[in-house]
């Protein structure tokens, strides 16, 4: 039981170094137009949104319409963009941490990162959940790379990793060029 703990742990610390390592990989984020009906609150979208106090938290969404919704972090970090004139913004909350990208003087959510089981997918999905259920809440059309499980659908990706013991990892994503 001691090593499951400590592996939990490890993990969790790994998957929020991955969740938040500056400056690797990346390119162009495509900002969402009219079309891609992304939006802040309870409407439908063609995104994957986490939900958070009731406020869907959608990569591409303005940050202060979601900081609206969701309230003061916990802690808040900022450091030098490595790809973008300003700052790269990360927020921390129970169970998730928020990354965002700066265009034009505006905060735009680049992802979110699950920390620990505490929170859930709007389908019920959380670190710990198996394949099968993931598979079931979200269906067969996904993609493998690099070891994460990758479901898309208009401008984002909603990401999961894992081991024997289920999931390991979830990720939303704004899609880059």
């Amino acid at each position: 039981m001691r090593s499951i703990k400590i592996l939990s742990t490890i993990l969790s610390i790994l998957l929020i170094a991955v969740c938040f390592a500056s400056c690797g990989g990346g390119g162009d984020i495509v900002l969402p137009d009219e079309s891609d009906e992304v939006t802040t609150g309870s409407s439908q979208t063609n995104a994957y949104a986490f939900v958070y106090k009731s406020t869907n938290v959608i990569p591409h969404t303005k940050m202060s319409e979601v900081l609206s919704g969701i309230g003061e972090p916990t802690s808040y970090e900022e450091s030098n963009s490595c790809y973008y004139q300003g700052l790269d913004k990360d927020y921390t909350y129970p169970g998730f941490k928020l990354r965002t990208y700066p265009v034009d003087g505006v905060d735009y959510v680049l992802n979110v990162c699950f920390t620990d089981d505490s929170v859930t997918t709007p389908e019920g999905i959380m670190l710990g959940s198996t394949r099968d259920e993931v598979i079931a809440a979200y269906g067969s059309s996904f993609t493998e790379e690099n070891g994460n499980t990758i479901y898309t659908k208009g401008k984002t990706e909603l990401r999961f990793r894992f081991s024997e013991n289920g999931v390991t990892a979830i990720e939303y994503w704004a899609i880059e060029n």
